[in-house]
């Protein structure tokens, strides 16, 4: 083997252990995430605010049922409104869109007014206690988080910040977790309910 060849395999062998000990540090670097702003992610703050600075009507036509208690009570309700809609025969607009509606804010109350409803192409025949309601919001923002429901607080709390004044009902959208319950933080063992869960709030602004 010459001494030109034995510099080349050297010289390859050396590139070799620096790259070998250079790319975990590349790749360290590369995976940092972002720190969480709120328990949310930047990007996720960065898109809300995008969001909040071109909001779009909403007008929704909803069979519905009111009920009166807290998260802890949702997944009950959500029973109960499954059965009275079985009960009735109301059928839903296309692919089933169930709406867990908060008709005032539930902070710091262990009792609030909620509703549970899905869409229909129109105004349904139905009988107490369901009811035909109708969302229509001039500007809401409409943001879909991926995660488990103990994120939608602090979703809620960015979209209001964003926003600067929003109000209330807000609407959740449930988009691919059939098995209800909507739970908040400390509520429970079902309060996370997957990384992979969507749901898409519609916020009402001033």
């Amino acid at each position: 083997m010459s001494m030109k060849t034995t510099s080349w395999l050297i010289g390859a062998s050396l590139l070799a252990v620096t790259l070998s000990l250079g790319q975990p540090r590349i790749a360290a670097q590369r995976a940092k995430p972002e720190p969480k702003v709120g328990g949310l992610k930047p990007v996720e703050i960065r898109n809300i605010q995008a969001e909040a600075a071109a909001p779009k009507p909403v007008s929704l036509k909803l069979v519905s049922q009111e009920f009166t208690g807290s998260f802890d009570s949702v997944e009950e309700s959500f029973t109960t409104f499954k059965g009275e809609i079985t009960k009735q025969q109301v059928g839903a607009a296309g692919k089933p869109q169930t709406y867990l509606i908060l008709q005032e804010d539930p902070t710091g109350k262990g009792s609030f007014k909620y509703s549970i409803g899905i869409v229909t192409a129109g105004k349904a025949k139905i009988e107490a206690p369901l009811k035909n309601e109708t969302l229509n919001f001039d500007k809401a923002v409409s943001h879909t988080h991926v995660g488990p429901y103990t994120d939608l607080e602090a979703v809620h709390g960015a979209i209001r910040t964003a926003a600067k004044s929003t109000k209330f009902p807000v609407a959740l959208h449930l988009i691919n977790n059939p098995k209800f319950p909507v739970v908040m933080p400390g509520k429970g063992p079902k309060a996370a309910a997957g990384p992979n869960i969507r749901t898409e709030l519609l916020v009402p602004i001033e």
